[in-house]
């Protein structure tokens, strides 16, 4: 049986954000001081990059709250995840694709970037994704697109696994030879490496376009 998820905010990701405090505290501190640490999604500043192509978006705008209680409706051109929706048990994903599509105008677009199951995972698997990775459980690539499609988007899949399971080995081996890895993070990393390189976890960016 597998032990109850791992809370987000609990996740070892976080286990060496205080480093931040500590850099941005000091004078003079420089921006490359904090990337190890500001970007917890994948490929860095590439990935933001990446989403600005598909979005064509100029202009952003931030809300705090519960996603699902907030009224957006009809209100933004587009919008973004980079690694969050995989935090969100399966069976919410359809309320929350459902209220993006309501958020946004006609013609707008959403951004994805997520895990998906490309294989069947092992059981080892799914406990490292639930306690180490917070990860509830996780949607093939045809099961994400038809969710999407369900909620009203047309949807465009790119799967860029071999990518991100370049960037995870080399993130694991950057961090293991830093002066001082945190050893929770390096779990992380490595829990992480592993089940990329078991070739059940895969990664995708989805655009979805709201077409009335």
């Amino acid at each position: 049986m597998l032990k109850k998820r791992t809370p987000v905010e609990k996740m070892a990701l976080y286990g060496n954000s205080n480093k931040i405090w500590e850099i941005v505290s000091k004078q003079n501190w420089q921006l490359e001081e904090v990337d190890p640490y500001s970007h917890m999604h994948y490929l860095g500043t590439e990935a933001l990059d990446n989403a600005a192509k598909k979005l064509q978006g100029q202009f952003v705008n931030t809300i705090m709250g519960d996603f699902l209680e907030i009224d957006l409706d009809n209100r933004f051109d587009c919008a973004i995840s980079l690694l969050a929706i995989l935090h969100i048990p399966l069976i919410q994903r359809k309320q929350i694709f459902k209220k993006a599509y309501r958020c946004l105008k006609s013609g707008g677009k959403i951004y994805v970037e997520d895990y998906y199951q490309k294989n069947c995972l092992t059981d080892i698997e799914k406990n490292d994704l639930e306690k180490i990775v917070s990860c509830p459980g996780l949607p093939t690539i045809k099961e994400y697109k038809n969710t999407l499609e369900n909620a009203g988007f047309n949807v465009e899949l790119e799967d860029v696994t071999d990518i991100w399971t370049d960037f995870v080995v080399s993130r694991t081996k950057t961090y293991a030879e830093s002066e001082e890895p945190n050893s929770s993070l390096l779990l992380f990393y490595q829990t992480v490496e592993k089940l990329f390189k078991g070739n059940n976890l895969g990664g995708i960016r989805i655009t979805g376009i709201k077409t009335n």
